[in-house]
This record gives structure tokens, sequence and C-alpha cells, in this order.
């Protein structure tokens, strides 16, 4: 099916077909794998979606399916014009928004489940998409453009309609694979009623805030010491813009509130203490939220031959490697408590880290081409226990709980056999294998639920699976 696009109300009948909801795996799991169900659809997804206490929707490079969660049934899918590149996010209750990008090109459409009908969508446009944000309350939907020709801009649209409510321009954009913001932050953010947005390339950077529903400008200010495009991060402590200097704003009236010079990204939080780690070094410094005042003379520095993450725990502040190099920092004079040597060789170039913050300590998982090891340290860098399983991580998934439990996606040396297991966290007990696929089957992550993870797999039989492992470890005892 290959309908025609439009930024009018798309035809139901010329986009959808229905389908009737069956069950497609045996919910009494007789493999005894964890499988609650599985289904074989046309086009695997790229991305999938959980909606609220309901469907799953899936979304490849141009079909979207609907899924009963409980049984696997499909309830609807829709072709759509294909694209190299999906994004999606939930739009809240039954909406679903995908955004699509090609070479040259995007759409925009948001998909109503429970309608099972497109309810609007902006047609194939030249340029690039950026960045997609919505603002629920006020019922909006922010893109970040880059049209063929011309500079970037921000166009507000209806999200129930798609009207364009209101448009401004958003300064020059960098082609994409350029210098941008730094990752973990973006161009443009929401902090209460106000969509805030920077603009860079030329200095010193311009920071702005419009009416989230109306478009109207609040403030603007400009930022000395913010090299090139600084990117925006709204943290519980407050409005930071980071690249060069660190700025903390007010995001009613854009007043800054302090300066710190040096390249620090907030890390962590406990009022009225910012925990900040400078990008380069990894050196820690704590800075107080109101006033910008550090807290030590010096910056703490773990000298960290692998800087991994660093959390703050009940004894002090905690720094990880990627190799389970640990230091323990005092709160009150950022000199250094403990310190616990490396527990493993590492190769970054070849074995991926995930470090987790577990509020009482770390859990480290390092996976390589021959095996995985599964670290926990407590609150003061020791080792609680270790561990070591196979076959080696490729990718890692968290239930809502974190530290109980952990789902690990994982793919032998030579690319032929994926798996999916869990393991007890807190107790440190062996990895439970839970499902292994054939030889030539690569195995593609997706959302983790609450009682299982969804993911899917590509190979001779393209399938997508929710598996329970948590039925299976409470069997066992766990």
């Amino acid at each position: 099916m290959h309908p025609r696009t439009g930024t009018a109300l798309l035809s139901v009948v010329s986009l959808l077909v229905i389908l009737q909801a069956r069950p497609c795996g045996a919910q009494e799991d007789p493999t005894g794998q964890g499988l609650l169900w599985q289904v074989a659809p046309a086009e695997l997804p790229t991305v999938l979606v959980v909606l609220e206490e309901g469907p799953l929707v899936g979304v490849g490079a141009s079909r979207i399916t609907s899924w009963d969660r409980k049984n696997g049934g499909t309830r609807w899918w829709m072709d759509r014009e294909g694209a190299e590149e999906v994004i999606v996010e939930a739009a809240g209750g039954t909406r679903v928004l995908v955004g699509r990008r090609s070479r040259g090109s995007y759409r925009v459409d948001v998909v109503d489940d429970e309608a099972k009908q497109v309810l609007w969508g902006t047609g194939r446009r030249r340029g690039e998409l950026r960045q997609l944000l919505m603002a629920q309350e006020e019922r909006m939907l922010f893109l970040l453009e880059r049209p063929a020709s011309g500079e970037g801009r921000i166009v507000a649209r209806d999200l129930l309609t798609g009207e364009r409510v209101w448009q401004t321009p958003a300064g020059p954009l960098p082609a994409r694979g350029e210098a941008g913001v730094r990752e973990g932050t973006s161009r443009m953010v929401l902090a209460g009623s106000r969509l805030i947005r920077v603009d860079g390339g030329e200095r010193p950077a311009a920071v702005s805030a419009h009416d989230a529903g109306t478009g109207e400008l609040r403030w603007l200010s400009f930022l000395q010491g913010a090299e090139g495009v600084p990117g925006l991060l709204v943290h519980p402590a407050g409005l930071f813009t980071v690249g060069g200097d660190l700025h903390r704003m007010d995001p009613e009236n854009g007043a800054l509130l302090w300066r710190v010079e040096g390249r620090w990204l907030p890390t962590g939080y406990r009022s009225p203490w910012l925990q900040v780690a400078e990008a380069e070094s990894g050196r820690i410094q704590l800075l107080h939220g109101a006033t910008g005042e550090k807290r030590w003379d010096d910056p703490a520095d773990p000298g960290l031959e692998q800087p991994g993450r660093t959390t703050w725990t009940h004894q002090g502040i905690l720094a990880v490697g990627g190799d389970g190099e640990a230091v323990l920092f005092d709160v009150s004079s950022g000199r250094r408590a403990q310190r616990h040597r490396a527990r493993y060789p590492l190769d970054p170039d070849r074995e991926p880290v995930r470090i987790w913050d577990a509020g009482d300590g770390v859990i480290a998982v390092r996976g390589g081409r021959e095996r995985t090891v599964l670290l926990r340290l407590d609150d003061r860098g020791s080792v609680s226990w270790m561990r070591e399983a196979g076959p080696p991580v490729q990718r890692f998934a968290t239930t809502e709980e974190g530290a109980r439990r952990l789902y690990g996606l994982t793919l032998d040396a030579d690319g032929g056999t994926g798996a999916v297991w869990a393991a007890v966290m807190q107790a440190g007990e062996a990895v439970l294998a839970a499902w292994e696929a054939e030889s030539g089957e690569r195995v593609i992550s997706l959302p983790v639920l609450r009682d299982g993870v969804v993911f899917a797999v590509d190979g001779a039989a393209r399938r997508v699976y929710l598996l329970t492992p948590e039925r299976r470890l409470a069997a066992a005892g766990y």
C-alpha cells in the first residue's frame, strides 16, 4: 500500500488495513524460554513505542504496526513512505509521533492508535529535521528544521490538527555530522511554559525564550564564554547552558544567575549542592546551586584511566572507571578517602561498558568478545560481588526497578547466535539464559517493559518477541 501524502487529513481507507487480533504465541510458553508471544511481521520495526497501559506500536522504514500487548495479535497496520531513519515518540494517551528522515528530505506524521489513523502529516519536505519536542499541556509540537535553502527555524504546530501556530528563525544550523551541541543537551528545551532555544555559531551565543503556546518572545540573553553552539540542559537544579563556560539561567526572565569558567557538565544534585564534572579531565567539583560558589578549593581528580560514571552515595562521591577502578571522595573536603584498583583489563575499542547508579553503589557491566563481567560495588567502591558469564554482551537494557534486574541482548563473536538473558543483580546470582536465537539470526533491541523486554530478530525468520524472564526467575525462586 503506497498512499499519497499531504497536509490534509489522510484517508483511512487508503492508508489502513485493520486485521483481526489473534494470539501469535502460546501463553503457556511450552518451550520454557520465557516467551509470552511471538509474531512474524512483514517488516521488522526499528523503533517500538509502549503506549500507556496499552498496545505496542512498532515503526519500521515504511510500515507502522500496532500489536496487542497481551497476546501479540495484530490490531492494525499502515504503510508510509520509506525513510533511512525514523524518530518515534509517544505523544501521550493513544498518539504516536513519527518523524522520518532521508537524505535531503523529511516528514512528520501523528498517528492515533485508538482511532487507527494518521491525524495529520506534514508531507515530504526538502531539508533536514533536527529535533522534535512536545508540550503536552499546551498541546503543541515543535520542530527544529533546516530547510534546503535558508537558515534553521522552529515551527510550532497544534499536536492534534497539525495547524501551524507560530514560527521563528533559529539561526544557522551546521550540516548533520558537523560540530554541534554537546551530547546529552539540546538546541531547544521546555522549561514550564517556556520554549527556550539557543542560536550558536557566533559569539556571544544568544539564548531566547518564547511562550510555548503563542510564540511571543519573553526574553533574549547573550552569553559570554560560550564557545560555538552551547547546548541547553534542564536539570533539577535549574536551566544550564553547556559548552564553554557553565551558565545557570532563570528560565522565567533569562537572568544570568551565575557563571563558572571551564567546560563543566552537571552530573548530580543534592540540595543545595550541584555536582559537576569537567568534560576533558573527569575532575569533579561541587557548586552551590543558588550562587555557583565552589565547595572545594581545588577540584577532585579521580585520575581514572577509563572514566565511567560519578555518583553521590551515602559515604561520599564515588567515581568508577570502565575497568572497575573506583575512587571515593569526602563530600566536605573533596579529599580522596579510598581508592580501589582496576578489577579487570579493558580494551575500550572492543569492549562496551555500561555503569548504573544503584542508589547504594553502582552496577557495572563489561561486554567483551569472549565474556561478560557483571560487577557490583557498594557505596564506598568495594566489590560486593563479581560474576562472569557468556555469551558476550552486545546491548543492555534495564527494567524500571533497575538495580534488581538487568536484561542483556547478546551476540557471539562471529555474529552468529543471539541470546537474551536476565540476571538477579542485588544478590549477585549467576546469569540465567532466557532465550537463544538460531545461527545467523541478529537480535535487535527494543523497549523494556514492566514485565519483560520486547525485541526483534532479523534472520531466516523475522520475528518480534515479548520475553518475560521475570516469570522464569520467579519460578526459580528469585
